[in-house]
């Protein structure tokens, strides 16, 4: 037997396999003149649609029967290469689908079956999703009535706030069950919980898996989602917006929050996708004012009104590339401009902020700048 990505296919002389058959089944010999008619099935789903009509065929049939625990699953005739297509569009599609994550391909005169390789019993499945189901509806309660975008976002630092990262290798890290019921995952953790929430919420997401290139040049395999915002669809890296500090401190941050191919291009390589990504209205920063293009005057006003909105004693923006963000640094601290725009905001703020004092913070990877003020005694 030869692993072919994650389906295993078995290979047998014809008496060998009907004699399988027999204990696999129970059945006697099978009558291999009358084979069953498949349907495609109507799913809307990303990875579905991506199929040809045979794939699509077996996605159906496995995707309608597994949730029962069956010992095989009838597809019809599909090569290796072909089912592994299969497998990984329904384990990205499905956010469900943390029973198996691969299987063998058993062919039996002319009848094909998938024989899942079982991560649990089907008593433990149901226990496991329950508790899912339980916390994902829990977090969706305080879900907010506004926008998609508004949805997204509370969504987004939901997860963030009550996970932590962790790459132990440990099978539940990288499903749901990471996310929601342990409360630490890794990034395939995070992306199908992030995809379960959406989708409850009403809003279409899509798994993404490619490579991504961390700030100290690690290139490792990633997994993050494409998200639909009033039709037009963004990136969001819900991982790398969940950092933690070398003292443990958690963070929930926005830099990978609806990003376009060009922002997402960075730090991110060897993904498809098929449908464009090049809307900023829906970015974090751009969304909240607070993505630049140019360093002006205008700039500096728009700094004041971000500090004088803050709730939390600090302003983040960012700048569309790093000549603009290197511009913004200089004159903004070395030449002092920032505190015209803590003077502006001060009016707004009845005289209570400090004025003549400013820590700040340059992330030079992201372009980003945040600004923390203090109120006055």
């Amino acid at each position: 037997m030869k692993r072919l990505s994650k389906v295993l296919i078995c290979l047998a002389a014809t008496a060998a396999v009907v004699l399988f058959s027999r204990v696999l089944f129970g059945t006697g010999l099978l009558d291999f003149t009358k084979l069953p008619e498949f349907e495609e099935g109507a799913y809307t789903d990303y990875y579905y649609l991506e199929l040809d009509s045979t794939q699509k065929k077996a996605y159906t049939a496995i995707r309608e029967g597994i949730y029962t625990f069956p010992a095989q699953i009838e597809i019809p005739a599909t090569e290796s290469g072909s089912l592994s297509d299969v497998l990984d569009a329904l384990l990205c599609d499905d956010p469900y689908l943390f029973m198996f994550d691969s299987g063998s391909l058993m062919t039996a005169g002319k009848r094909n079956y998938f024989v899942p390789d079982y991560l649990m019993g089907i008593e433990k499945y149901e226990q496991i999703k329950e508790k899912v189901d339980k916390a994902a509806d829990g977090m969706l309660a305080g879900l907010p009535d506004g926008t998609d975008y508004d949805k997204e976002l509370f969504i987004h630092d939901a997860i963030i706030n009550s996970c932590v990262y962790s790459d132990e290798d440990i099978l539940s890290e990288s499903t749901v069950e990471g996310v929601f019921v342990e409360k630490k995952a890794k990034c395939s953790g995070y992306a199908r919980a992030f995809k379960l929430l959406l989708e409850k919420a009403g809003i279409e997401s899509v798994l993404i898996h490619g490579t991504a290139t961390d700030y100290d040049g690690n290139a490792v395999k990633h997994m993050w989602n494409a998200v639909n915002l009033d039709g037009s669809w963004y990136f969001t890296d819900i991982t790398w917006d969940d950092p933690v500090s070398d003292d443990g401190t958690q963070f929930c941050r926005h830099i990978f929050f609806n990003m376009n191919t060009a922002m997402l291009n960075r730090t991110h390589s060897e993904y498809a996708f098929t449908y464009p990504c090049t809307d900023t209205e829906h970015y974090y920063y751009a969304h909240n004012n607070a993505y630049y293009n140019v360093y002006n005057k205008d700039t500096i006003l728009n700094i004041a009104e971000l500090i004088a909105n803050s709730e939390n004693g600090e302003a983040e923006f960012m700048f569309a590339d790093a000549s603009v963000f290197e511009t913004a640094s200089q004159k903004l601290f070395k030449g002092e401009e920032i505190y015209r725009s803590l003077e502006t905001a001060n009016l707004k703020k009845d005289g209570r902020l400090v004025t003549t004092s400013v820590r700040y913070s340059l992330d030079a990877n992201a372009n980003l700048i945040t600004v923390y003020f203090e109120y006055k005694d």
